[in-house]
């Protein structure tokens, strides 16, 4: 099977990885006490926040940090014992690399569904490409009605 694993034949890999786990369950634990903190905080002071112009922004910058770490979360911690709830196939091995694959892209498609400023950029980009596609194609109908033109002067137009 073809997955990213320690290997378990030299002579240190379960201390790497026994150490690796720890640093990344500390910083998992450390980062949701952050959170819980910032959430009572902002539950406490919630109305001097919300007269705040940018607070519905602020509140969407958390909901996404939040759901980036909470994925990061299910992910190491899946990674690490997936042995004790999924079976030792190549479909597991599959899914927990996909898993990763998948960690690279989730910021941006946070960003894309939680970030009013990165939707509207998007959109003026779409816009942008949709209108330099639609212009090539005309010229190259175009170009491809003067091609076939010259090339049979009987045929007429298309």
């Amino acid at each position: 099977w073809y997955s990213w694993d320690y290997d378990s034949e030299a002579s240190l890999s379960w201390l790497v990885q026994g150490v690796e786990e720890w640093i990344e369950v500390s910083v998992i634990i450390v980062s949701g006490i952050i959170y819980i903190i910032v959430v009572i905080f902002l539950i406490i002071t919630r109305k001097k926040f919300q007269e705040i112009s940018n607070y519905a922004q602020e509140k969407r910058i958390l909901i996404q940090a939040a759901v980036i770490t909470i994925y990061c979360t299910i992910l190491n911690v899946t990674w690490h014992n997936y042995s004790l709830f999924l079976p030792d196939s190549k479909w597991a091995y599959m899914g927990l690399n996909f898993m990763w694959i998948y960690n690279s892209g989730i910021n941006p498609v946070i960003y894309l569904i939680l970030n009013k400023t990165v939707q509207d950029k998007v959109k003026v980009l779409s816009k942008k490409s949709t209108a330099a596609v639609s212009t090539k194609m005309k010229r190259l109908k175009e170009q491809t009605r003067l091609a076939w033109t010259n090339t049979n002067p009987t045929s007429g137009d298309l």
